[in-house]
Parts: C-alpha cells; structure tokens; sequence
C-alpha cells in the first residue's frame, strides 16, 4: 500500500514539475528544454534509489540487502532513506547541469516539484511516533512552506538556489529527530547513528550555503 502510494506521489509530482518547468523564463532563455528536464528526473530517479538505499542499509548494517533480488525488492524488504534520497537526486542533477548557469535555478524547480515526497514520508513517520494531531499540524506547516516557495519561485523573492538549500536543511533536521524513534538504526557513534552523522553535517553545511548564497557571508 505505501508503495502504491509512493508510485501515486511521483506521478502527481511528476505533473507539477511539468507545470512549473514548462515556462519559466530562466530555462528558456538558458535553453533548457522540458524533455532535458524529464529526462534529468529519470536519470536523477535512479541514482536516488541507489543512494536511499545504500544509505539505508548502512544505517541500518542490514548488509543482508546487498543481494541482487533483496535490493531491488521493497516490497518484500522494504527501506529506504528519505535523506539519501535527496541527495543523491541532487547529485545527479548537479552532474548533469553542472556546466550551466541555471543550476540553482533548476534545483529549485526541483525542489518544489517533489516536496510531496518528503511529505509522504514525513506524515508516516509522525502517525508512527506521536499523537493523531502531529501529522495535521505537519500538513498544515507544509502547505505555507509549499505555498512560499511557489511564491518565492515566481517572484525571486530568495536566489536562485535557496530554496533547495532551505529544503535540505529541513529534510536533514527532521531526518536526525526521526532518527531516535527508528528501532532498526545502528549507533554508529554513541549516541548518533550513520543518517544523524550525515545529518548533523548536512544542517551546518546547508547554513552556511544560504547565507553565502543570500550574499549574507563572503564565499
């Protein structure tokens, strides 16, 4: 059921990739096409479950899962890791359009385009580890966070870049709090497991990067 979901969700988000990309200024005038966009997201999909699942399986040292067939089969062996999701489509698309100018641009539209992913994910989790009214108060949280984020988009209220930097801050707090409710993680460094380490590195990193990106800081 949570699979049939997921594959519902990467539909929707799929179409509002398609809707917010099909007209933006800056892609046209960069020359970015909508197929290179698409097929960018195919690419970027991939690599994603390649590193969701890796990182899962090192934060959980079920190495059982590096088998041809268990790897690939989350239906049977569920897991995956909403953080190395992230970044491994943000890696993918960073070698993909690393060379132009677009860039911040393009992980914006990104961003925006598959937050309902991280909404999945994050309602589940709080069903699983507190009372009804956590996941409503999320929702309600997301929808402003969703709503500011189109409105950034379109206006250029933030630069070009910001919101994906803003995004992953979120995905790694959250990740790092979700972290201590998960019965399967393996402390790799008392009292922090291998998902928190990266996370704790990612959240000091993603600062950094909104106040230089913001010209807050001097890079």
């Amino acid at each position: 059921m949570e699979l049939a979901f997921l594959l519902i969700i990467i539909f929707v988000s799929s179409f509002i990739l398609y809707l917010v990309s099909r007209q933006d200024f800056v892609l046209l005038r960069k020359n970015i096409s909508l197929s290179q966009m698409f097929d960018a997201a195919i690419i970027a999909f991939v690599i994603a479950f390649f590193s969701s699942r890796l990182l899962y399986i090192l934060n959980s040292q079920d190495f059982s899962l590096f088998h041809i067939i268990k790897f690939f089969h989350l239906i049977k062996f569920p897991g995956l890791s909403l953080l190395g999701l992230f970044l491994g489509g943000a890696f993918a698309l960073y070698v993909i359009f690393r060379k132009s100018r677009a860039l911040g641009r393009i992980y914006d539209i990104f961003t925006i385009s598959f937050m309902l992913l991280y909404v999945f994910e994050a309602v589940v989790r709080f069903f699983f580890i507190g009372p009804f009214y956590l996941p409503i108060i999320f929702l309600v949280l997301f929808i402003f966070i969703f709503l500011f984020s189109i409105r950034s988009h379109y206006r250029y209220t933030l630069k070009d870049g910001t919101i994906s930097f803003a995004f992953l801050l979120l995905v790694s707090f959250t990740s790092f709090i979700f972290q201590f409710f998960d019965p399967e993680r393996y402390i790799a460094l008392a009292p922090f497991s291998v998902e928190q380490i990266a996370g704790i590195f990612l959240i000091f990193a993603t600062l950094i990067l909104i106040f230089i990106n913001q010209n807050f800081l001097k890079s």
